[in-house]
């Protein structure tokens, strides 16, 4: 049976996909368990339907954002300036477009996108001012690998490469980068849905609700157009995933918890709703039953075998 607590929870995201979500009645609001919201990074969500004990963490919120996004700005400007294309991605992106206020959407990494050959000239230009690689294992340096992690000045930047292992899907790199809006830094719309799926998957769905609250406000964007999105998925080799994503986006906006986008190990929308914790062989089992087909079950196996060492390909640091 399900605690007040848990309810509320499931309220608040139901309330939180709604197109014009209103204010949460009191009996919700006062249910809501601080310390799991706030795990969840929805407290900030929470003050904006009118729960004004959260209004600290909006504010903190906003302040964070501020920062972080004038950090964003200065590691942007010295990429360009060493001629390195780079967009945006995830909630560096969203502030300031599907959310008007830093405050409502809590950023913890900063993740930006760089072209495959710019990757060593990237690190370089972000050591120059001051961040280092969190990790020094080969593996985080191969080309197959999708992100480096560097942090400084209390911060810290996911670069990415790819936003996948490389073969897990199909995704058109070449062609992402023509179609993006590099004067905004930014993906074409459809590219970043297709973006935002593919990091669900490589979570096994298993991401905070903040981020299926981002692919409802992604889609309405464009007026919710599935069939587009989908279509570009199937091409890209992740449609089962991305099928897998949107039915626990119905299942939680319908507050039909129990739901599953598959059979058993696959997640429930309850188990998404609160992130619980998977041992690592159903996370394995669930990679296995997201991915399109064999090639990219082949390649998602060979891949993570060369990063645990049995091929390295990887840059000199």
């Amino acid at each position: 049976m399900e605690s007040a607590a848990q309810q509320a929870l499931a309220a608040l995201v139901r309330t939180l996909l709604a197109e014009e979500p209103p204010a949460l009645s009191a009996a919700v609001a006062e249910a809501l368990d601080d310390t799991m919201l706030r795990k969840l990074r929805l407290a900030s969500l929470a003050y904006t339907l009118g729960v004004s004990r959260f209004k600290r963490d909006f504010i903190a919120s906003a302040l964070v954002g501020d920062r972080q996004a004038a950090m964003v700005l200065r590691v942007i400007e010295t990429l360009e300036a060493a001629k390195i294309d780079v967009v945006r991605l995830k909630g560096c992106a969203y502030v300031g477009d599907i959310y008007q206020e830093p405050g409502e959407r809590p950023m913890g990494d900063m993740d930006l996108l760089v072209r495959l050959r710019d990757m060593q000239p990237a690190i370089d230009s972000l050591r120059g001012m001051g961040f280092a690689t969190r990790s020094n294992k080969p593996f985080v340096f191969a080309d197959t690998h999708h992100a480096v992690t560097l942090d400084g000045h209390g911060y810290s930047i996911d670069l990415h490469r790819h936003i996948t292992q490389a073969g897990r899907t199909r995704i058109d790199l070449d062609a992402v980068w023509q179609r993006a809006q590099l004067a905004e830094h930014r993906l074409e719309r459809y590219d970043e849905i297709v973006f935002h799926l593919a990091h669900m998957l490589r979570s096994e769905l298993m991401v905070p609700p903040s981020s299926y609250i981002d692919l409802a406000r992604l889609l309405r964007r464009i007026d919710n157009d599935r069939s587009g999105v989908l279509e570009r998925c199937d091409a890209y080799r992740l449609g089962r995933g991305a099928r897998a994503a949107l039915a626990t986006l119905d299942a939680l906006a319908n507050g039909q918890l129990s739901h599953r986008p598959g059979p058993y190990p696959m997640p429930s929308a309850r188990e998404v709703l609160e992130l619980t914790a998977m041992p690592r062989l159903r996370q394995i089992l669930i990679k296995t039953m997201l991915v399109d087909g064999p090639r990219e079950l082949v390649a998602l196996a060979r891949v993570t075998l060369q990063e645990r060492g049995l091929h390295w390909r990887y840059y000199r640091l």
